[in-house]
């Protein structure tokens, strides 16, 4: 309730404080209205323009942190090439040390000698795949060419502790997800709205009361004399909305809001869970496959070695041991592209969850 001047000699206004209102307090007044429409318009705004920063945002950290580990995956697969030149040289070298012995024809050192050179060739493309990885690293670290930089990781390694059940890991999701949680307040927000649109088609019963500090008497010089003669006045207003009509509008707009908030609260859920669950299977699956590529590889380098031991007494032929090289040389490029595949999944994981970055 305002306290009034005392030298108007009469109450400049009241106040109505609300005594039986349902299921809500109504704002009153144009300027109100409009001045919180203006605010909500802003806010939504701003939050967008976030919204799409922290988007932005999470994407470049996303796409850095792919590049790394392509970096390091280019830079283990030129030294897989440059073990592939290694052996393909010691080959040669066997095979001039038959031929001087005569256990070795030319055909066999020209197959040699070809081989080194497709070896060498495939090292010098490795090296060039691995420069455009860091150029572009570079880009989006925004460094300059000049700056030299080196890979942390000396090679791939499993890069998620544990993998839990896909409830539990959708569960994280749920609790993690900046966008979900801004769209479920933006659900509780709309709800709130929707009652309090509802409450304006309610009647209002407001108790008035208005405290003069200088009433006017009868007498005028007692008027002019006295300065404090207090005057008080109580009184009820009860207001009933007829038809109606703005309020049952706004009601409407609120509850189709509402139903638009809710609705896009279960696309993200959906898109999350699914996404999450595909995910998680999908780095199961990458774990058994990098699993069964290193055996592959080990396998592989084990055969090509008793195979060079036969070829040093006679026993083999260039032909078999170009082969199990090219053999091995794959079983190691599997491997990479096993943990590739891995590496990618642990971030689009990461991702999804909204654990590569806390913003």
């Amino acid at each position: 309730t305002r306290l009034h001047d005392p030298l108007l000699g009469r109450a400049d206004g009241e106040s109505a404080v609300p005594a039986l209102r349902p299921r809500g307090v109504r704002n009153r007044g144009r300027a109100v209205g409009e001045g919180k429409a203006d605010l909500s318009e802003h806010f939504l705004l701003t939050q967008s323009r976030h919204k799409e920063s922290v988007r932005q945002a999470r994407e470049a950290i996303h796409r850095a942190l792919s590049l790394y580990w392509q970096w390091v995956i280019a830079d283990a697969n030129a030294s897989v090439w440059a073990r592939s030149v290694a052996d393909a040289g010691k080959f040669l070298d066997l095979t001039l040390e038959r031929k001087r012995l005569g256990t070795a024809e030319e055909t066999d050192v020209l197959a040699a000698r070809a081989n080194l050179l497709n070896r060498k060739n495939g090292f010098a493309q490795a090296e060039i795949l691995r420069g455009q990885i860091v150029k572009e690293l570079k880009v989006i670290l925004d460094l300059s060419s000049e700056d030299t930089m080196r890979p942390k990781d000396s090679g791939p390694r499993e890069t998620y502790n544990k993998i839990s059940d896909a409830d539990t890991e959708i569960a994280s999701a749920f609790s993690k997800r900046w966008d979900y949680l801004a769209q479920k307040s933006e659900v509780e927000r709309q709800n709130i709205g929707l009652v309090s649109a509802r409450n304006k088609r309610w009647p209002e019963l407001d108790l008035i009361g208005t405290l003069s500090l200088n009433e006017l008497t009868t007498s005028y010089s007692s008027t002019l004399q006295d300065v404090d003669n207090p005057s008080w006045t109580v009184g009820a207003a009860l207001s009933i909305p007829l038809e109606n009509r703005a309020a049952r509008a706004e009601t409407k707009k609120m509850r189709h809001e509402e139903a638009k908030a809710v609705i896009l609260l279960k696309s993200f859920e959906n898109e999350i869970s699914n996404s999450v669950a595909e995910l998680v299977s999908r780095l199961k699956s990458n774990l058994e496959v990098v699993a069964n590529a290193k055996k592959a590889e080990e396998l592989q380098k084990e055969k090509l070695r008793q195979e060079t031991d036969k070829y040093e007494i006679g026993r083999s032929n260039s032909e078999t041991i170009i082969r199990y090289q090219d053999e091995r040389q794959q079983a190691g490029m599997g491997a990479l592209n096993a943990w590739s595949a891995y590496l990618q999944t642990v971030l689009d994981l990461k991702l999804a969850k909204n654990e590569l970055v806390d913003l």
